[in-house]
């Protein structure tokens, strides 16, 4: 977990990539099948490709969404808040981190 200790950094970082919208995010690229070593798959020529050609979208992403979990570590509000509590398919697991950290709301 290199983000913290109770949500899973591969987690928390699919959930607020959706929240922004992000389409070349790191869930993103391994949807278009981009191969990281971190994921424990070999890397292909295929896989590195998608990375490469989408290499600056990956390092924004991971700046956004950087942004975004750190500042719910320390309990501020961000501009995804309202959004991934009361919308959309990843709403129940950004709720309970929401909720964990002291940031969540009934809706």
């Amino acid at each position: 977990m290199a983000a913290g200790g109770d949500l899973p950094h591969d987690l928390a970082t699919y959930v607020i990539e959706a929240a922004l919208g992000l389409e070349h995010g790191f869930w993103g690229c391994v949807a278009d099948g981009a191969t990281f070593k971190t994921l424990g798959r070999k890397r292909t020529p295929q896989g590195r490709a998608v990375i490469g050609r989408h290499a600056a979208e990956l390092d924004a992403a991971e700046i956004e969404v950087n942004a975004v979990y750190f500042a719910w570590r320390r309990g501020e509000s961000t501009p995804v808040d309202d959004d991934l509590v009361d919308h959309g398919a990843v709403a129940p697991v950004a709720f309970a981190f929401l909720k964990h950290t002291g940031r969540g709301r009934c809706v």
